[in-house]
């Protein structure tokens, strides 16, 4: 199960931005949401959502947060029979800043199985 997806540097997004499914300390017991958190035996103390939501304005990176998440799936399941070392991946960086032009882009994912 996905725990947190992190991006950083990949299309509209040049800061790291992270998608996190742990349940806020600010969720109370008596909150009509605690139907949706759970509390996983691979992480004692942890709580986790079993869905969220991402809204935001036009234009403020939701879409290129999913494709950030479907490209870096696509990186893992090609990596053993389809990549080899070396060679380009179909990323598109931030580009409206010189220096994250040529910066790498960044994925990471935290799950748990």
């Amino acid at each position: 199960m996905l725990v947190e997806f992190s991006v950083a540097n990949f299309r509209s997004i040049k800061e790291r931005q992270t998608l996190s499914l742990v349940k806020s300390t600010k969720l109370k017991e008596s909150d009509s949401l605690q139907g949706n958190c759970f509390s996983s035996s691979s992480l004692a103390g942890v709580d986790l959502l079993r869905s969220c939501a991402i809204y935001g304005p036009n234009a403020a990176g939701k879409s290129n947060l999913l494709l950030a998440l479907r490209e870096m799936a696509r990186v893992v399941e090609e990596s053993a029979s389809g990549m080899q070392r070396g060679d380009e991946l179909s990323v598109q960086p931030f580009r409206l800043d010189s220096a994250s032009r040529n910066a790498p882009t960044e994925f990471e994912v935290v799950f748990i199985s």
